[in-house]
């Protein structure tokens, strides 16, 4: 089935718990703020269809996540602000079942069989920084940031080998 190729939905629902210390009017900086997070990824948005072949997933597709993250910001002579943040989101792996390819050499999004597979979905990983002009006309601040983020490989490790070898179902471009 070809399905619809729109879909609206909920995600997954993330819950975060932290721990924020402030230093204020340090010799030579105006604050020292460091926030540590921690939480976990909860797998509430619907899955993935398998039967439709171009449904896309509002979630990690069932996945658990652990989150933690860091940040710090420096304050400097009651206007400039330098921030940064690094952050991950770590999966535990699952049993779905999903569609794989069975040949090496399979390309694109449809793929005929379908079978159980421990799904290790790669981490999320995330880093960042900042700097901030705060207030310098009028009230009118300007800020300058970068983030970058990276997930890692999705692998799969199919229950039944003989009809999908791990390393034809692991060249799939679409992981």
């Amino acid at each position: 089935d070809i399905g619809d190729a729109s879909k609206t939905g909920i995600g997954d629902m993330m819950v975060t718990g932290g721990w924020t210390c402030n230093h204020d009017d340090m010799e030579g900086l105006d604050f020292l703020d460091t926030t540590i997070k921690l939480g976990f990824s909860i797998p509430t948005a619907k899955k993935r269809d398998q039967d439709k072949a171009f449904e896309l997933a509002l979630g990690y597709e069932g996945h658990t996540g652990i989150a933690a993250s860091f940040d710090l910001g420096l304050g400097f002579y009651e206007w400039i602000t330098v921030g940064a943040h690094v952050g991950g989101l770590f999966f535990l792996d699952k049993t779905i079942n999903m569609r794989m390819q069975t040949n090496q050499h399979q390309s694109g999004w449809l793929k005929l069989q379908k079978g159980d597979a421990d799904y290790d979905m790669g981490n999320i990983w995330n880093a960042g920084g900042l700097i901030k002009a705060d207030h310098i006309f009028k009230g009118f601040s300007l800020m300058l940031g970068y983030n970058y983020v990276h997930k890692g490989d999705d692998t799969l490790t199919p229950e039944d080998t003989t009809t999908f070898n791990p390393t034809h179902v692991n060249a799939d471009d679409m992981l």
